[in-house]
């Protein structure tokens, strides 16, 4: 996870920019950043010397009135396959702040490569643009 969002900021802009500009995602790039500098939500960022950021994700922390949650609400990147497994250290986060539950929100081409680390499809989303 990173602590010095500013830092990493002109990296990860271009990829969370795209993130937030597709159909479906309720948050501007504005509101992310302030989000992230405040603390109510975690950056992690996957990245490799050769190939530079691979892969950023989004987390939240959701007290739910039975469960605390931690939410991945958003995560881009290329060749997931190579960072994926690297998935530990947010299973661990969300352990060491007593989350009951890890949930991702994602598209569908995810649940197949989710399920090999242990996520169950649970429920489907529906929406309906008004």
């Amino acid at each position: 996870m990173v602590k010095d969002i500013a830092s990493v900021w002109p990296g990860v802009k271009a990829l969370l920019s795209e993130a937030v500009t597709r159909d479906g995602s309720t948050m501007t790039l504005d509101a992310l950043a302030d989000e992230l500098l405040s603390g109510r939500k975690q950056l992690w960022v996957g990245a490799s010397g050769a190939r530079g950021i691979e892969a950023v994700l989004v987390t939240e922390i959701i007290q739910h009135s039975a469960v605390r949650a931690l939410v991945m609400v958003l995560c881009i990147g290329v060749d997931r396959g190579r960072w994926l497994s690297h998935l530990d250290a947010v299973v661990a986060f969300a352990r060491e702040n007593h989350c009951g539950i890890l949930r991702a929100l994602s598209r569908p081409g995810w649940r197949r490569d989710l399920a090999k680390i242990g996520f169950r499809h649970r429920h489907d989303i529906l929406e309906m643009a008004l």
